[in-house]
């Protein structure tokens, strides 16, 4: 059984290629444009591993880990960001996500 990989990256392109490299690896991968779109993704499926933007339109990659919390979802999360600060770092690591 494979890997499920969920991408939540606004970025069409970067998406896209993330999506395509990683299935040709032989992981199941799966892509949200959006903060929402992740969360209903996460929802419904059991994903092992979101590789997460901060800054996406809806919600942003820290709401959208607040949301994975409250809602008891456990799946592992790599932050994927071009301009994180410090403080959104710290954060992000405090609510379980890998930067």
């Amino acid at each position: 059984m494979a890997i499920k990989i969920l991408i939540a990256e606004d970025e069409k392109n970067l998406r896209k290629v993330l999506v395509m490299e990683l299935s040709t690896e032989g992981y199941d991968v799966v892509g949200a444009d959006d903060g929402k779109k992740a969360l209903e993704i996460l929802q419904k499926d059991d994903c092992d591993v979101v590789l997460l933007d901060l800054n996406m339109p809806v919600l942003g990659g820290i709401e959208v880990l607040k949301k994975m919390r409250a809602l008891e979802i456990q799946t592992e999360v790599i932050i994927l960001t071009g301009n994180m600060d410090i403080t959104t770092a710290v954060e992000a690591m405090k609510l379980g996500a890998s930067a």
